[in-house]
Formats: C-alpha cells, sequence, structure tokens
C-alpha cells in the first residue's frame, strides 16, 4: 500500500487529483494538512508519479 510521508508532503493534492480509487484525501498530522492515504488504495502508484516532491512525499510501503 502506498503511504505519505508528512514531513514531505506540501499539500498541493496533485496525488489526490490523480488517485482512481479517491483513496487520497485531506488529513492532518501534528496540525500540518497533508494528503493521507486510506484503505481504500489500489496501488496504481498513479500518485507517485503526479507527486512533485523530490524525494517523492508518496511511495509504496510493504
Amino acid at each position: 500500500m502506498y503511504a505519505i510521508n508528512p514531513e514531505l508532503c506540501t499539500f498541493c493534492k496533485k496525488c489526490m487529483e490523480e488517485c482512481p480509487s479517491g483513496a487520497i484525501t485531506e488529513g492532518s498530522v501534528d496540525g500540518k494538512e497533508v494528503c493521507v492515504v486510506n484503505a481504500d488504495c489500489i496501488d496504481c502508484g498513479g500518485c507517485e508519479d503526479a507527486c512533485e516532491t523530490e524525494p517523492k512525499a508518496i511511495g509504496y510501503k510493504e
């Protein structure tokens, strides 16, 4: 399943726009607004491709 590193997320929402299953939603971690991946993730990788941060704020986690 994919997961977002809240320290790297800029909350640009590009991953949300790209997600075909709607598995990425708005959330908050330690008071910072970030994108959050939920259990509806289908592991397609579109979110990682859409992420503009370097290093990527989102990636596959086993």
